[in-house]
């Protein structure tokens, strides 16, 4: 399976092993979730600190 948007393949995993249906395979959901981590913990404690400062 494939994702696609005016009849153009936006991305397809079908051919990575253990995909999920061609949407993703581990090693991408891995990447993703390191990502999502990381930007949390550097972009979360900056948002409050900000906030913080604006609320004093």
């Amino acid at each position: 399976m494939s994702i696609a948007l005016h009849d153009r393949t936006l991305w397809d995993y079908s051919e990575i092993p253990l995909n999920l249906q061609g949407h993703t395979d581990p090693f991408h959901a891995a990447v993703w979730g390191v990502l999502a981590l990381s930007l949390t913990r550097v972009l979360q404690p900056a948002i409050h600190r900000a906030i913080e400062r604006r609320s004093r």
